[in-house]
């Protein structure tokens, strides 16, 4: 029997870096995916052939996880495996989380038990193996590639965070992605050690992020015709915090000045910083467009080599 297993990328909205500090996150999952198959034939191997050369350890290593930690799924056997995704690397959209629920479906589904609409299983798997990319994932990002839609999220360790889908509000987005000049595990352990030396500005930036993240949750939540406009002033009061921690840098503020000079309502990086992801919210998703082109031609003419092209998404 072969086995699928897919799952999504995902964009944090509000909150990012306060929800490792108890604060909600509210986070987005993409149209972005990842898909996973395993062969209906069982091998004395695990067959990783079609994989990039570059990515065979990885998911060697994943593997060998979920056999140790999902013994059902060891007793199938080993199988070709095929890996497609078009969720951008390295870029704020949760790639290693979705490549983690992927194959925490897969396992799933080979083993026979159906996720389905119980997200409860999957999510658990897929945090575990996170573990091999991130150390201390808050789960989150798992969160968001498998469960889908809108939610805010609150971590809840050592167990996974409590949730709340939260319905389509018709937000209009223009997102993309700039390439990180620092890894997300390096970005969060700095501010780690400021929390930890009792560093007084950053635990207020902090918990302005989370309170940021927290009004959003509820002004999601109401909805009402100028939820757009609510969430562009909160935006930029987050990023603000965001600049403050220092996780911003000379190519995240070009673009945002580009869709501010465009009517962006608001507009802040989202992730762990350092570059990677960025949105702006629109007013409508005519100027969405209008804003990701604009964000997109000022990457060009700044020299700026996008991870992820600017385009309209709609929460």
């Amino acid at each position: 029997m072969e086995a699928t297993g897919r799952a999504c990328g995902k964009l944090i909205l509000f909150g990012e870096h306060a929800a490792v500090y108890g604060y909600p996150a509210v986070g987005v999952s993409l149209p972005e995916s990842t898909t996973v198959r395993m062969g209906d034939s069982a091998l004395p191997a695990w067959e990783l052939g079609s994989i990039p050369p570059a990515d065979r350890n990885g998911v060697g290593a994943l593997l060998g996880l979920l056999e140790e930690i999902f013994p059902e799924f060891a007793a199938k056997g080993r199988r070709r495996v095929q890996l497609e995704s078009n969720v951008a690397r390295m870029s704020g959209f949760g790639s290693s989380a979705a490549l983690c629920g992927a194959f925490a479906r897969a396992a799933l589904a080979l083993a026979g038990e159906d996720s389905g609409g119980e997200v409860a299983r999957a999510w658990s798997l897929a945090h575990q193996a996170e573990r091999l990319f991130h150390g201390t994932p808050s789960g989150i990002d798992t969160g968001l590639a498998i469960i889908g839609g809108t939610c805010v999220l609150r971590p809840r360790p050592p167990g996974l965070p409590e949730y709340r889908r939260i319905p389509t509000r018709g937000l209009h987005l223009a997102v993309g992605a700039l390439p990180r000049d620092a890894t997300c595990a390096a970005l969060v352990s700095g501010l780690a050690a400021s929390m930890r030396s009792a560093d007084a500005s950053t635990r207020a930036s902090i918990d302005a992020l989370g309170r940021i993240s927290a009004e959003a949750s509820e002004r999601l939540s109401a909805g009402g015709p100028r939820v757009a406009e609510a969430l562009g002033v909160l935006a930029l009061a987050a990023m603000d915090g965001l600049r403050s921690l220092g996780l911003s840098n000379a190519n995240v503020e070009r673009l945002l000045e580009a869709a501010a000079d465009c009517g962006a309502l608001g507009a802040k990086l989202s992730g762990a910083g350092g570059g990677g992801a960025v949105f702006a919210i629109a007013r409508d998703r005519d100027s969405a467009a209008f804003i990701a082109s604009s964000m997109q031609t000022a990457a060009a003419t700044a020299g700026i080599a996008l991870a992820s092209a600017f385009r309209v998404f709609e929460v």
